[in-house]
């Protein structure tokens, strides 16, 4: 099940333009990625279109051409980070057949840590008004895989069980990136500590 941004935020929002070309679909790209670095740094309600535009290159024309609105770049910036996130938790799920709890461990870290600034843009779209259900959404689909996850390291796990250790892993996750925001000496040593936390907890000592 793939986690979809609500599309009744407004009756008088306007639906993206999908590209038909190969060039149009670059430019798309180009867009989103500026919307990404804009939002991350100055949350939803800051960002201007014109400000996305110039970051990304391109004319104001451009980005109305294929963004109507703020919330229709807003709503496409979601669907993309849904369609990334659903192939990368199944994928997670697939290895985790193969996984010991360390290993396991090492591939939530990894996950956690890459594509920080997507995340931070998801996080500021999903603060404006009317995404609560976005975010409710893409916690749940987390949830669910994370549980899947856990199961298929440790099959021993009762299912109800493996679903409330997702929810404890998913906040020690989201804590992750706080905890290695101080002296970059520390990291290595935060990131070790993390590892066998987890790694311990998904062996279910």
């Amino acid at each position: 099940m793939k986690v979809k941004p609500n599309t009744r935020r407004s009756s008088h929002t306007a639906s993206p333009r999908a590209p038909r070309r190969r060039r149009g679909e670059l430019r798309v790209a180009a867009l989103l990625d500026s919307a990404v670095e804009t939002f991350a740094e100055k949350g939803y309600a800051a960002a201007t279109m014109t400000e996305i535009a110039a970051r990304a290159g391109a004319a104001i024309g451009s980005l109305y051409q294929f963004f109507p609105s703020k919330e229709a770049l807003a709503g496409a910036l979601l669907n993309r980070y849904a369609t990334l996130m659903e192939a990368n938790l199944t994928e997670l799920v697939k290895q985790a057949r193969r996984l010991t709890p360390r290993g396991l461990a090492d591939a939530l870290i990894a996950r956690r840590l890459e594509q920080r600034r997507e995340r931070e843009a998801v996080l500021a779209v999903t603060e404006s008004p009317g995404t609560a259900g976005e975010r409710a959404r893409f916690n749940e689909t987390i949830q669910r895989h994370f549980a899947l996850a856990v199961k298929a390291v440790n099959p021993a796990l009762p299912a109800p069980r493996c679903r409330v250790m997702a929810g404890i892993i998913l906040q020690v996750l989201r804590q992750a990136p706080v905890m290695l925001e101080g002296d970059p000496r520390q990291r290595p040593a935060i990131i070790r500590e993390l590892r066998e936390l987890l790694a311990l907890y998904i062996a279910g000592g």
